[in-house]
């Protein structure tokens, strides 16, 4: 998905220059990598010899943390004059800055309508396995639909347990409820009903088992369970279609 950033100036008769250093979060209310996106904006505008408003608009990006990954921005700029209070021109610039999605990480898998998946079968810790999707410029899975379900049930075929694998029924999800027991978040901190998906594994589920089962993760059955954050489990890293 594309990330996008809008800003309405108002510039009134004289010319005006406006600078603005913008970070942005680069997510949608779906599921997005997390990452923050650095620019400065700025909107320069002066009337011409014959009396015609002229816009410049200039972007700068900010320094990448992670270079090898550093996205593309476009500009579309879109202005009008209007009056205020029926007495004054005033010019209207709306900015549109638009970066498209990173590309795909190695070994990812694309997975018709559904979006980008990378199986990690080396066991990790929950926090762990969010950091490893978080530098692949993906996120934990989460899950929006049964079909997404249906299809993460196959990546568990051909899953072997090893020796430091705490459960080979379990894959480690992005969503947990670290912050107030019983109300499950996704790492987006959005409630995880709003993701359309919320079918936990067993009618027990969620329970808390041993006090200490805060994080989320997807079962072999297709429905979601709270499992202890310290377990060691396979994962799942997700990266949004490209619109």
């Amino acid at each position: 998905m594309d990330l996008k950033y809008s800003t309405k100036i108002l510039l009134v008769l004289t010319g005006l220059t406006v600078c603005l250093a913008v970070p942005i979060c680069d997510r949608d209310k779906k599921n997005s990598p997390q990452e923050e996106v650095n620019f400065k904006l700025s909107i320069s505008s002066r009337r011409n010899d014959t009396g015609n408003w002229i816009t410049q608009v200039q972007v700068d990006k900010g320094e990448s943390k992670q270079p090898s990954r550093e996205r593309d921005l476009t500009v579309d700029v879109k202005q009008t004059t209007t009056t205020c209070n029926c007495t004054s021109e005033v010019l209207l610039v709306e900015a549109e800055i638009i970066s498209p999605p990173l590309k795909p990480g190695e070994d990812y898998t694309l997975l018709s309508d559904l979006g980008y998946y990378k199986l990690y079968t080396t066991p990790k810790s929950w926090s762990q396995a969010n950091s490893i999707c978080n530098k692949d410029g993906a996120h934990l899975i989460i899950l929006n639909s049964e079909k997404e379900a249906q299809a993460v049930n196959q990546m568990f075929r051909g899953l072997s347990k090893s020796s430091d694998m705490t459960s080979k029924d379990h894959l480690f999800a992005g969503f947990h409820d670290q912050l107030h027991e019983g109300h499950f978040i996704t790492i987006y901190g959005e409630a995880l009903e709003t993701t359309g998906y919320t079918k936990w594994s067993d009618p027990s589920e969620p329970n808390n088992k041993n006090g200490d089962a805060n994080c989320g993760s997807v079962h072999f059955n297709g429905g979601l369970s709270d499992v202890p954050c310290s377990w060691k489990l396979a994962f799942v890293c997700e990266q949004e279609l490209w619109e």
